[in-house]
């Protein structure tokens, strides 16, 4: 029988969630998805039974095992966002170049199999990869046995130490390339008297520390590199904790907006010939240069705040000295405000009068349409609501007393840590009053249960 992408793609969520309940419990766990319908069902269920039925078995095994998932949409497009802020704290996606490993291969070779590698760096044709791809032959080395043939080892340097206890576990032969940091806490495995290595190293060669020799990541360097090479092994696992909690540093619509601000700096940096190494960090005269062009195409400041904020939060995530912070790169900035900035055109107010009109015209007895409208409009006048504001409410966030009604609101901008906050709107006895018009359209549509107050899937009709 045909099913639905959606119906798949939770069911996918379903079974993964059960065959690691045992690693996921008593733990909050982030579930990111492209498909709008996956993370919404996941969060509030589903009118379709056999989506419903999934999405029950989900809850009830969280709700066992006290697991907290948080389901968000992730559009496609934005994917390379959050490999971006990954790759601030990525030390593994690096390789050794051609001419070093032809050299070792006739050295210590013939190499049959490539366990730690990509479709980008791999050195064999028979390899293992971190994730699935069309080329390798597998994902997870350490699933099979690495005794009986003569293997590659670039690993991770945060797998080091578990590469090295697998190889004697397995009484694996190859070659290992890693970093010769005595302060790495793999070091005491292979030297655990501070002289000479174990019996199981066989031969070793210090290889040239020339950038040409060896392939580096996609992510073009890392930040924190040599912290992240003399972390204790107990806290290697950890570093992946990172770069969730960075992307959550500031609201998910900033964040993206700051990084494909990013994006477009690196991109007109490499067409006007910058180097790589000069994209970030960045110099405060290149910065200062793009800042200029910027100021020719662009009759307003709003593209050259956006860019010079995009590659402030860029440095400042990763450690570096922003340019930004150079009095070059400022002036810059305060000089294309100057020259394009425009009087701004305030907005007339909304006042009781104009509200009073709109009453008139659209009230009518049981008409739910127009309710809702009314509705809206007052709770958001006498409620200062914001317009996200109106539409997260929900009719347990309202309570109603014989004088007032107290709103919670979960979520605004101003309320970056959720702490939620209630406004009270007092009863005003009069045909604009906003609790006694609320009060008639929860009537209306009959819903007292926790949902939202349907500010937009009302069609034109009445409810007689």
């Amino acid at each position: 029988m045909f099913k639905s992408s959606t119906w798949k793609e939770l069911n996918a969520v379903k079974h993964i969630l059960l065959s690691m309940v045992d690693i996921l419990k008593d733990k909050r766990i982030k579930w990111f998805s492209d498909n709008q319908n996956v993370v919404s069902i996941v969060a509030k269920g589903s009118m379709k039974p056999e989506l419903q039925d999934i999405a029950l078995c989900i809850f009830e095994n969280c709700l066992t095992h006290n697991i907290s998932i948080d389901a968000e949409w992730v559009p496609r497009t934005f994917n390379e966002k959050a490999d971006f802020i990954s790759r601030i704290i990525d030390y593994d996606d690096w390789g050794v170049g051609e001419q070093l490993f032809t050299y070792l291969d006739s050295l210590w070779g013939p190499h049959e199999i490539d366990w730690f590698a990509n479709d980008d760096n791999h050195k064999l044709t028979v390899f293992f990869s971190r994730y699935w791809t069309v080329n390798s032959i597998g994902i997870d080395a350490f699933t099979v046995n690495w005794n009986g043939v003569n293997g590659w080892f670039v690993p991770p340097v945060c797998l080091v130490s578990k590469v090295l206890r697998y190889m004697r576990q397995c009484m694996a032969h190859g070659t290992i390339v890693l970093p010769f940091m005595k302060s790495a806490s793999y070091w005491p495995i292979l030297c655990p008297t501070g002289e000479g290595f174990i019996k199981e190293v066989k031969g070793c060669i210090d290889l040239p520390t020339n950038k040409e020799y060896y392939t580096p990541g996609k992510g073009n360097k890392s930040a924190f590199k040599n912290d992240l090479l003399e972390l204790p092994a107990s806290l290697i696992e950890k570093v992946s904790l990172l770069p969730d909690l960075l992307t959550e540093s500031k609201s998910s619509n900033t964040v993206q907006n700051y990084y494909y601000g990013f994006l477009r700096w690196k991109k007109w940096a490499l067409s006007n010939g910058i180097s790589s190494e000069f994209i970030l960090p960045a110099k405060p005269i290149h910065v200062a240069l793009y800042l200029a062009c910027l100021v020719q195409q662009n009759h307003t400041p709003s593209p050259i705040n956006q860019a010079f904020y995009s590659i402030r939060w860029a440095h400042k995530i990763t450690s570096e000295i922003s340019p930004t912070d150079s009095d070059l790169v400022k002036n810059i900035l305060e000089g294309a405000k100057r020259r394009l900035s425009v009087p701004v055109k305030k907005k007339e107010p909304i006042t009781s009068n104009m509200l009073s009109h709109m009453f008139d015209k659209f009230y009518c007895e049981d008409n739910l349409y127009n309710q809702r409208s009314i509705c809206a409009c007052l709770l958001s006048y006498s409620g200062f609501l914001r317009v996200s504001e109106l539409l997260n409410l929900k009719t347990c966030d309202v309570l109603f007393f014989q004088s007032h009604m107290s709103v919670f609101i979960q979520k605004s901008k101003t309320d970056i840590y959720r702490d939620g906050d209630r406004i009270i709107i007092a009863r005003t006895g009069n045909k604009l009053c906003p609790v006694k018009n609320l009060e008639k359209y929860l009537e209306w549509i009959k819903v007292f249960q926790r949902h939202t107050l349907s500010w937009g899937d009302v069609h034109e009709t009445s409810i007689m």
